[in-house]
């Protein structure tokens, strides 16, 4: 009888929300942090130096060099709204995800903070280039 009760007081454990099991989690709990902060510095450099870049900045780094490259600096708000995407997208999918594998909540998790700081980067060298 006592062992029939434990069973069923684990598996009633078991069913907690997944958002808990998320940032009970140092890894994910870390990245999404960082996630914010990059967000949150990309925010604030746009804001600071958003009216002194040039009409057109060279964002589109994958086409031919020349006039391709570049697009309107109102084009640059693209990047936090990447970061903000890709963030919803992560805390949804390790929402889903949290109960079947933990191990792949982290990976993602880790690939948005990996993301995130590339794109910040992104943003820097192109101030910077400008600047």
């Amino acid at each position: 009888m006592i062992i029939t009760k434990k069973l069923f007081s684990e598996k009633s454990d078991s069913n907690q929300d997944p958002s808990i099991t998320i940032f009970g989690d140092r890894i994910i709990t870390v990245s999404v942090s960082l996630t914010v902060a990059f967000l949150l510095t990309v925010v604030a450099i746009l804001a600071l130096k958003f009216r002194f870049l040039p009409p057109q900045l060279p964002i589109f780094y994958s086409r031919s060099w020349g006039e391709a490259m570049l697009a309107q600096s109102v084009t640059i708000w693209i990047l936090p709204v990447i970061i903000l995407l890709l963030l919803i997208l992560d805390l949804l999918l390790c929402r889903k995800l949290a109960k079947f594998n933990q191990f792949l909540v982290k990976i993602i998790s880790l690939s948005l903070a990996v993301s995130s700081a590339l794109i910040t980067w992104t943003l820097i060298k192109v101030v910077l280039l400008v600047s």
